[in-house]
């Protein structure tokens, strides 16, 4: 059985949720054996307070950093530091950084001039340069709740919905590519804020989308779910 890689997790604190971090842990956890997991933050601040409902049941290490003067971001140093402490040790294969904050665009390409992975988490929002610098991004956001459909409203058909999911495929991705159902479903959010599987008669978009019959599915590891149109196919006239 092969080895799997080690991962270290690194949390920009003052710029990701902590309402995401559930979520977070089971895709990083797909990638590798969880090493490395550090928190970057002033928590003495009323609004990072949360984080400590979480950090003992992901056993993250938090790190304190106070700012000493207005304007300076300590976190992103002290994190950028550590992460290069860490590349020298030489045991950490995948760096996992968990923030959308542009700032850390020369530390993934830093990390990966040593032949070492770097995986991004973030919001859509996030620099299409800093995406690129990571092997791999993905769109991590607690979604919008969506109030339930009232109770005997009709379904519509899940084939209904393929213009919208074909709209929101082509906003991430070139037309034909394969586009990240998070990624897809967090612009759906955006674009068509009433947008809702259930009025499709399905529990989740995954579900929505292989119901159409208009998608090629795929899932891994790596990229997680995706999907890409297929375009259909020409009868062949009877001769």
């Amino acid at each position: 059985m092969a080895r799997l890689p080690r991962l270290a997790v690194l949390i920009d604190g003052e710029n990701a949720s902590v309402a995401i971090v559930d979520i977070l842990f089971e895709k990083i956890a797909k990638y590798g054996n969880l090493g490395e997991r550090r928190i970057y933050g002033n928590f003495k601040k009323p609004q990072l307070k949360s984080w400590d409902d979480v950090l003992g049941r992901h056993k993250i290490e938090k790190k304190q950093n106070c700012t000493h003067a207005p304007g300076k971001n300590v976190s992103d140093i002290a994190l950028a530091i550590d992460a290069m402490d860490i590349l020298h040790g030489g045991e950490i294969e995948i760096f996992c950084i968990v923030s959308s904050d542009s700032d850390f665009t020369r530390l993934a390409q830093r990390i990966r001039e040593d032949g070492k992975k770097v995986f991004g988490f973030g919001t859509c929002q996030t620099t299409k340069n800093y995406r690129k610098a990571c092997n791999d991004f993905l769109i991590i956001e607690k979604p919008k709740k969506l109030p339930a459909p009232k109770r005997g409203a009709g379904k519509k058909p899940p084939t209904a919905a393929v213009p919208d999911l074909r709209k929101a495929a082509a906003q991430v991705s070139n037309e034909g590519d394969w586009a990240s159902v998070e990624t897809v479903e967090a612009k759906l959010h955006e674009a068509f804020p009433g947008f809702d599987p259930r009025s499709y008669g399905r529990d989740d978009l995954i579900g929505l989308i292989r119901a159409t019959g208009a998608f090629e599915v795929s899932s891994s590891s790596k990229h997680g779910w995706r999907f890409r149109f297929c375009a259909p196919q020409k009868k062949k006239k009877a001769g």
